[in-house]
């Protein structure tokens, strides 16, 4: 959690509207707010700097099967947080989709940009490290590894039963489960995914991460 809480004040300080910053250290703010999002959905890259408003109804997301890894429709509750984030982008956006690039192309951000924002954060952008990167003393990790935090985190802090996760990972289920039990159990998985946003919104983005967090289940 402190590592989650270093690299969203990372994102806020390097954003593109933050004055003072060095035209090599700005971050798009469509990138930033992606960035984000990975955090709160525990979405693939792919999934999120692809997603469209037309695949958006209020706090639901539905990610078309053609969009998914396991080629299946998976859908995601949106928390507040996500919402604010997406209003933002609603400003930005004028096209059809969510993270429009800045190059005014209509286009989308590219899947790549934000695993090299991570890098650049962390100074691992190039061949030789830059240790001057607000995140080069953390211990290595990539967009992936995010998708890790939001699992390990809905586990073990939010108490998510395990095979809920990795409905809400849109991971396949093992065979015989798979085979026999057909429950989708959405009101549990947004019961998880509102909470963790309310986590990220208390301890993440807005204030210093404390050993003392507010659940309510």
């Amino acid at each position: 959690m402190p590592e989650l809480r270093q690299l969203w004040q990372a994102i806020d300080d390097t954003r593109a509207d933050n004055e003072g910053k060095a035209t090599t250290a700005v971050l798009s703010i469509p990138v930033a707010n992606a960035l984000k999002l990975l955090i709160l959905t525990g979405c693939r890259r792919s999934e999120v700097a692809f997603m469209r408003w037309d695949e958006i109804k209020k706090t639901e997301w539905t990610i078309p099967a053609e969009r998914t890894k396991s080629r299946r429709q998976h859908k995601v509750h949106l928390s507040q947080l996500s919402l604010e984030l997406l209003a933002e982008q609603r400003q930005l956006a004028a096209g059809e989709f969510v993270f429009a690039s800045t190059q005014g192309t209509g286009k989308p951000i590219h899947p790549d940009s934000l695993s090299t924002t991570i890098a650049r954060l962390q100074g691992r952008a190039r061949k030789e490290h830059d240790d001057s990167a607000p995140l080069y003393y953390l211990e290595h990790f990539t967009t992936h590894d995010l998708r890790r935090s939001f699992a390990t985190q809905a586990t073990e802090l939010l108490m998510a039963d395990p095979l809920l996760v990795e409905m809400m990972l849109a991971h396949a289920p093992p065979k015989l489960i798979g085979t026999y039990n057909r429950a989708a159990r959405w009101k549990s998985q947004v019961d998880v995914w509102r909470r963790w946003g309310e986590v990220v919104a208390q301890s993440v983005a807005y204030e210093q991460y404390s050993n003392v967090i507010s659940i309510k289940r």
